[in-house]
């Protein structure tokens, strides 16, 4: 996993080479989301002035992919380093992309954290969320099970959260090479527990327990 201030400016806006500028301005956007002051996963992450200069090399970054002559310029520098495909920038710059969740309504803020509050307090997901705080391990399914009976979607937590649905599914799955650092991790875990009302201390604790005990069944050649 490449360190911060090694990103180029695609990765830091978590977008391809051959993004088109309304790729660059929702990558833009979500970047800026990530690492606002008030953003729930990078809150305990960064001091004032580390998430300055975060923000700056987004604010760079942005102003130079978004410039075509400056990002013909960058894009060169990058083929160069061999960072990049060059053959990838000669494509003719496409229709800007379908909207991910246009086909199913958002539920935001209040609205949606009510319906949430009504369905926790029901039998079943408060016997569930008993059963899954109880245990010393915590695994990925078991969170995707509490998930799919408040019949929250992994797109509704990227919306508020802004994590990126690809790392949801990722813990949830229990796919050690795909998640991301420790730190990163547990303030994902927390998010993720406070947008279902669980414990996030038991959580994160339950969690990396299970993924140790998985990486330790790993090591012995035991899993099955």
């Amino acid at each position: 996993m490449k360190k911060f201030d090694s990103l180029n400016y695609y990765e830091l806006l978590d977008v391809p080479a051959a993004a088109t500028s309304l790729d660059i301005r929702h990558g833009y956007k979500n970047a800026l989301s990530l690492y606002h002051e008030e953003s729930l996963v990078t809150y305990d992450l960064f001091s004032d002035g580390e998430r300055a200069k975060i923000i700056e090399k987004i604010e760079e970054a942005f102003s130079t992919l978004i410039d075509k002559n400056l990002r013909a310029i960058y894009n060169k520098k990058l083929a160069e380093l061999g960072e990049i495909d060059g053959s990838v920038l000669e494509k003719d710059e496409k229709q800007g992309p379908i909207p991910i969740f246009n086909t199913r309504k958002k539920i935001y803020g209040d609205v949606f954290s009510e319906r949430i509050k009504q369905k926790i307090q029901t039998k079943e997901t408060q016997e569930l969320t008993a059963q899954i705080l109880i245990k010393d391990k915590i695994s990925g399914a078991d969170l995707k099970k509490l998930r799919t009976v408040l019949g929250v979607q992994l797109e509704d937590i990227f919306e508020v959260a802004r994590i990126q649905v690809a790392i949801l599914e990722a813990i949830e799955k229990d796919e050690l090479d795909k998640i991301p650092s420790n730190i990163y991790l547990k303030n994902f875990l927390k998010v993720y527990s406070k947008f279902l009302y669980l414990d996030s201390e038991k959580v994160v604790k339950g969690y990396l327990n299970n993924m140790d005990a998985h990486e330790k069944k790993i090591g012995t050649g035991s899993v099955e």
